[in-house]
Formats: C-alpha cells, sequence, structure tokens
C-alpha cells in the first residue's frame, strides 16, 4: 500500500527591502578581485617608473661627469694661459722704469710686452671667452701708448676682473662680481683682434 506523500508548500521569498544592498554584496568578491588586480597593476607601474627614473638620473649623472672629464684638459689649458697673461699685463702696467738708464738695464718689461703679443695672436684666441677677448683687447689699445701707465693699469685690473668671470663659470663656483670693471670693458673702443664678432681683421 502506497504511502501518500504530504504535500509541501514552499512559499517564494519576499521581496528585500534593500535591493541595492544586496545587488552590492553580491557584487563584493568580483569587486574586490577587480581592486586587487588595479592595485597590483598601479604598483607594478609605479615601481617600473621609479627604476626608469633612476636609470635616468644615473645616465643623466655618468654624462655629466664624462662631460667635465673631457673638458679637463681645455679647462687647464684657458687657466694656465689666463694666469700667464695677467701676469704679463699686470707687469707691463706696474713695472714703471726711473729713467732711460735703467729701462736699458732692466729689458723685463720689453720681454713682458712681447710675450703679450705672443699670447695675443697666438694661444689666448683659442681659450678665451667673449668678456676676456673684448679685456684683452682694450688692453691691447692701451698699449699703444706703453709709456701712459694709468689707462694700462686699469686696462689690466678689467681684463683680471673678466678672467675671475670666465674662470668662476668655468669652475660653477660663485665668484663675487665687481661692477667697476664693466662700464670700461663694455665701453666701446678701436678693435684689434679678430677672435671675437665684434671685431675686424687688421694688422697689430
Amino acid at each position: 500500500m502506497l504511502q501518500q506523500v504530504p504535500n509541501v508548500v514552499v512559499k517564494a521569498m519576499p521581496p528585500s527591502p534593500h535591493p541595492y544592498v544586496d545587488a552590492f554584496v553580491s557584487l563584493l568578491p568580483a569587486l574586490i578581485a577587480v581592486g586587487g588586480g588595479l592595485w597590483a597593476l598601479y604598483k607594478y607601474l609605479r615601481d617600473k617608473k621609479y627604476a626608469l627614473d633612476k636609470d635616468r638620473v644615473v645616465k643623466e649623472q655618468a654624462n655629466k661627469t664624462a662631460e667635465v672629464e673631457s673638458q679637463k684638459p681645455f679647462s687647464a689649458k684657458q687657466q694656465e694661459v689666463y694666469f700667464d697673461l695677467l701676469e704679463t699685463t699686470s707687469f707691463i702696467a706696474t713695472r714703471e722704469t726711473e729713467n732711460d738708464e735703467e729701462k736699458k738695464g732692466i729689458p723685463e718689461r720689453e720681454v713682458a710686452i712681447r710675450h703679450f703679443w705672443v699670447l695675443f695672436w697666438g694661444t689666448l684666441p683659442v681659450v678665451a671667452n667673449q668678456d676676456v677677448a673684448i679685456a684683452a683687447d682694450a688692453f691691447s689699445v692701451a698699449l699703444d701708448h706703453e709709456d701712459d701707465f694709468v689707462p694700462l693699469r686699469n686696462a689690466s685690473m678689467d681684463l683680471a676682473r673678466a678672467c675671475r668671470r670666465a674662470l668662476g663659470t668655468a669652475w660653477n663656483i660663485g665668484l663675487q662680481h665687481y661692477d667697476k670693471g664693466d662700464a670700461a670693458i663694455a665701453k666701446s673702443i678701436p678693435e684689434r683682434s679678430e677672435f671675437y664678432p665684434q671685431s675686424g681683421p687688421t694688422s697689430a
């Protein structure tokens, strides 16, 4: 005899009072997974950018060091010429003689004048920047009257200031700037040398 199965009544779930909350909760695992993936991607890109930036900085530093090293021979020669030039011009500008007999007995100033022209027409144009070239040209003009010591001393001092600025720039140090000589250097003067743009070829 078959037993009668009782009827089971399945009642429908009542609608949730917060359907959006329920939808969000059901999507939460997927959102967490997506967020984790995005964070991992961000971290990868960030680390990669940091590594590239670090590599770029290292390469820039290496290139700068190589550039400085490659310029050392020129800078050393420029410094040598500048100091040789200044020792020569200062000696010419300050070595006064008392009389003709003393002048004949002390030829060092004439030797210095000849040495200045050797530098002026030879080594100096290779290493001088424009300010130094203009100041050297001004001294050469003053030297046309080699016994007039005041203009020679002023021109020698202006040349020293121009070399000071040039070496301060080359050495990348902040040497104190003096304005006194600037007006004299910038002043329009008869031009003799041809190793800077303002002057034309003439004879010494």
